[in-house]
Order: structure tokens, then sequence, then C-alpha cells
């Protein structure tokens, strides 16, 4: 919401875990019409899409749309788990955010699943960057999904920020011309910017 310049509400973790009552009401009087909600497990998307009235639109990912969805088909409750899991695909995973959260999910992805990671920095010298481009085409080809996530270290300079993400565009679009990954997936909003434009996409298509 940030990045289209309009006003928001934030409800943070305690009140998402209040009760659905409780997170109804308090999404029904925020001051804003764009309402942005903390979430960190499961349970609290279940309790999130359970608190959406019907004149509500949630945007989010999968993790609130599973649960949301089952809202209006309760009979299957796993039809859609099992469907993508039976159809799944390598994922080239660009990990730009920097947030505590975002770090515990990718660490805990890379301990689970047989993934093959890189942690960029700013300064990779161009043979380093062909090199992992090579070793991410080859993982992608056979069916292994890539992570390439943001450094742990707190970057100060704007610049160095600037570069990282530049960095992070620029292997997700070599990446992206030599092979098609079952999917993108990208975290952080400036990093997902960045790569769009590398890409030289026009547009996010919801639907």
């Amino acid at each position: 919401a940030a990045l289209i310049g309009r006003p928001t509400t934030h409800l943070d973790i305690g009140i998402v875990r209040a009760g659905t009552h409780t997170l109804s009401q308090a999404i029904s009087n925020a001051s804003t019409p764009i309402v942005t909600l903390d979430a960190c497990t499961h349970a609290d998307l279940r309790s999130i899409s359970q608190a959406i009235s019907a004149d509500m639109l949630p945007c989010a990912a999968l993790g609130l749309a599973r649960p949301w969805a089952e809202q209006f088909h309760p009979d299957t409750p796993g039809h859609a788990e099992s469907s993508i899991r039976s159809h799944r695909q390598p994922l080239l995973i660009m990990a730009g955010s920097r947030h505590p959260t975002t770090i515990a999910q990718i660490d805990r992805l890379i301990a689970e699943q047989n993934l093959l990671m890189f942690e960029a920095v700013p300064g990779l010298d161009q043979q380093q960057q062909r090199a992992w481009v090579n070793h991410m085409c080859n993982s992608l080809s056979v069916g292994h999904s890539v992570i390439l996530r943001a450094p742990r270290l707190t970057l100060t300079s704007p610049a160095e920020r600037r570069a990282l993400l530049e960095l992070l565009g620029m292997l997700a679009m070599q990446v992206c011309q030599r092979v098609q990954p079952g999917g993108l997936l990208i975290t952080g909003g400036e990093t997902a910017s960045i790569i769009c434009q590398q890409l030289g996409s026009h547009g996010v298509h919801i639907g």
C-alpha cells in the first residue's frame, strides 16, 4: 500500500490473535479503506480469513487464499492442497525482504526442502554472477527449486540497497531468459518492483 501512496491502517499480531469477532470489528472500524495485518502461522491466516466480510477484498498469497476459499467450499478443504502438490514445478524464489519473519520462513524452507540457496551481496563480480546463473539454471532444469536471498547483514547505505536489488533483478532476468521455472516467488515490495522492471513486466495480473 505504501508503494501506491495510499493511507493504511495496520493491525498487529495481537489483534489478529484476539479472536475472530474482535479482529472483524477492528477491520470494520479502521479509519482507512486499506488494512494490513500481521500473520506468522497458518492459524493466523485462518483467523484472518474468518474475519473477512463479504464487502472486503482480501489481497494476499496462497496461504490466505486457501482458508478463505474453504469458507465457500467447506466440504473439500484438502482438494486445492493435494492438487497443487501433485503439479508442483521448481520455483525460483527471490527473497529480498530482510524482515525477521521472512528470514525465519526462508531458513525453515531451506532446512526442510532440498533447495539450492545463494546469498547475494553487493559487489558480486561478473565471473561469480555467471557461475551462479549456470548453477541455478542447471538446478531448475532438473526439477530442483532455487532460493536467491538477500544477506542477513543490514545495509545502511541506500546505494548499497539499490545495488543489491538491481543484482537480484539482473540474476532473475538472466535465469528466466534461459529456463522457465514453474513459478517466480518474490518477497519484498522493492525486490518485486525491480525484478518486474528487469523482466520487462508492465503489470501484474491477479486472477
